[in-house]
């Protein structure tokens, strides 16, 4: 199933989804660093709706609120994480607010992209001899 990796240290924590469909092979286990959270959402919580809170400013909000800040870079802790509230409205909101995350990763990859291809048309301007 899809998991969630988050940042034990952070400001800002970073999230990201990790699946099956991750890696060009399917893996049946991996091995996560211990600097990281991985977060297996139940039948309650779609993945992208949590990927999509962590990684909103209400969700890094309540990430350093939850936040161990005793040493010089804040850090969740299991039992911290835990703890913290998580907005859970119905399923079917969630897979909606999921839908439109996902769309504007979408939108911002294809903006990456169109910018790379100006940086590269540019730099073709200069690149052939005059």
């Amino acid at each position: 199933t899809d998991s969630i990796l988050l940042s034990r240290p952070g400001t800002p924590f970073k999230a990201c989804r990790l699946g099956c469909a991750s890696f060009a092979h399917p893996a049946g286990a991996y091995l996560i660093a211990d600097n990281l959270f991985c977060i297996q959402p139940g039948n309650l919580l779609i993945p992208d709706y949590l990927l999509a809170f962590f990684n909103s400013t209400p969700g890094q909000q309540a990430l350093c609120r939850t936040a161990n800040s005793a040493t010089t870079m804040q850090q969740i802790s299991p039992n911290d994480l835990r703890d913290m509230f998580i907005p859970l409205p119905p399923i079917e909101q969630q897979r909606d607010i999921a839908a439109r995350y996902l769309a504007q990763l979408n939108a911002i990859a294809d903006m990456k992209r169109k910018r790379a291809e100006f940086a590269a048309e540019r730099d073709q301007w200069f690149s052939s001899e005059i």
